[in-house]
């Protein structure tokens, strides 16, 4: 269990580090595109393709970090764990390079070792979490009225 989990936190970290230096390196070539315009298009090309040449290694880390935590969940399934630990979620590989705030990937769930402690309400259930998304929803829509 405890290997697994170091195993799953180290991915986490490299898949953290692959996505935001892709982010900030698409971030800046988007703005020398902006300024170099049509003068250095082959370059831009090349520098395009090699994003794409990227984009392979990213999602075979990613179905590593998956399959990790599907064996963890194997694990909890077959009791072989403590009954509070927390499975982290695995990533959706289609979505992983439009990740948003709220995804599952930025939540360090069950990589934190405290598996004797019963997680936190809002970590833990569900419901709860989602009716936390309903009640920022609603507080966005009075926020919206008052405005309007």
């Amino acid at each position: 269990w405890v290997n697994i989990q170091l195993n799953l936190c180290a991915l986490r970290e490299q898949l953290l580090k692959k996505l935001r230096a892709r982010k900030f390196e698409l971030a800046t070539l988007d703005r020398v595109n902006l300024m170099v315009h049509s003068q250095d298009h082959k370059a831009h090309a090349q520098t395009a393709e090699a994003f794409k040449q990227q984009m392979p290694g990213i999602r075979a880390l990613a179905k590593r970090y998956n399959t990790l935590c599907a064996q963890l969940s194997d694990m909890k399934a077959q009791s072989a764990t403590h009954k509070n630990a927390v499975i982290p979620k695995p990533v959706d590989i289609n979505d992983l390079f439009d990740i948003g705030v709220d995804d599952a990937i930025w939540e360090d769930a069950g990589l934190n070792g405290d598996a004797e402690e019963a997680p936190p309400a809002w970590l833990a259930d569900e419901g709860i979490r989602d009716g936390i998304k309903a009640m920022l929803m609603y507080n966005c829509g009075k926020e919206e009225i008052q405005r309007l």
